[in-house]
């Protein structure tokens, strides 16, 4: 794959503005003050799209009291309550609540953040209020975000699919899998890829990985045997080979500080013609994140 680095493919994920996240993050929440310095230098750098969701903590209202009014916003619903009544209702109060958490009247996209609902017994009360909700452009486009392209066959006989959000990197490829993400884009569906880190592993030493990853020792080491033979950087490495996917249109990438927004930025500039190593993987209990918890 020819390598085509493009910061405007970048997209800010933020869930780290609103509580601690991802296996390899020492420092915690970021704080408001770093957070508006983060959307300053990222707007200044031509990176348009901001990732949220509504279970993200407060990052959605971070984001109001910071101002991104120039920013695309992507956020997520969360999963429906289990008792909940009136499904049409709690899916309009949501997207009322999260728009006046982000101080915005409209936003790029929304997501289900749990889209099995869907198939469940509300799913033709959620398909309605969301198709209605977008209809009156409150939200451009719906979307799911997914772990794997499984069933996103059923997914799209529910609604019309217009962003999918799911993993990519260097571990998990299954989005390339039977070209599902040239399948996509002849649909007109929007790709974007979370995970491009997994969630931290890939940046971390090897003093550093946690020890229920001794199973996969031999995919680790032969990862970081590969950075040392090439002289490569693990986040530039990760950064180059999703920039040169040609199906995805937004990278997804979070940062704790700004320091490290500005070298993440800095390393999609750069383009690569080296050959990847391979990597591919398909234990969910590795390329899963949501996993970790119970190995």
């Amino acid at each position: 794959m020819n390598a085509r680095p493009q910061r405007n493919r970048i997209a800010l994920g933020t869930v780290q503005f609103g509580m601690p996240y991802g296996i390899s993050n020492t420092s915690g929440k970021v704080p408001f003050s770093e957070v508006e310095r983060m959307l300053d230098f990222a707007s200044e750098k031509g990176v348009n799209t901001l990732d949220t969701a509504i279970g993200y903590g407060d990052s959605e209202k971070v984001l109001g009291r910071a101002g991104v009014g120039t920013f695309q916003i992507v956020s997520k619903l969360p999963p429906i309550p289990e008792r909940e009544a009136d499904v049409k209702s709690w899916v309009k109060r949501q997207i009322d609540q999260s728009l006046s958490n982000l101080n915005l009247d409209h936003i790029y996209a929304l997501l289900l953040h749990k889209p099995d609902d869907l198939l469940g017994e509300h799913g033709k009360d959620i398909a309605l209020a969301l198709t209605e909700i977008r209809s009156e452009g409150i939200i451009r486009k719906l979307g799911v975000s997914i772990y794997s392209p499984d069933n996103f066959n059923e997914l799209s006989e529910k609604i019309d699919i217009d962003l999918v959000q799911c993993p990519f990197n260097i571990m998990d490829r299954r989005m390339l899998l039977n070209n599902w993400d040239l399948n996509l884009k002849k649909l007109n569906i929007e790709i974007h890829t979370r995970s491009v880190f997994l969630q931290g592993l890939l940046l971390m030493p090897k003093s550093a990985i946690p020890r229920k990853f001794d199973r996969w020792a031999p995919i680790l080491e032969k990862w970081h045997n590969w950075l040392e033979e090439y002289g490569q950087l693990p986040a530039q490495t990760c950064l180059a080979l999703a920039l040169s996917t040609s199906s995805i249109d937004r990278v997804l990438i979070g940062a704790t500080n700004l320091n490290q927004l500005e070298e993440n930025l800095k390393f999609a500039e750069l383009s690569s013609s080296i050959s990847y190593p391979d990597l591919a993987c398909t234990d969910e209990d590795l390329i899963n994140p949501s996993r970790w918890e119970t190995i």
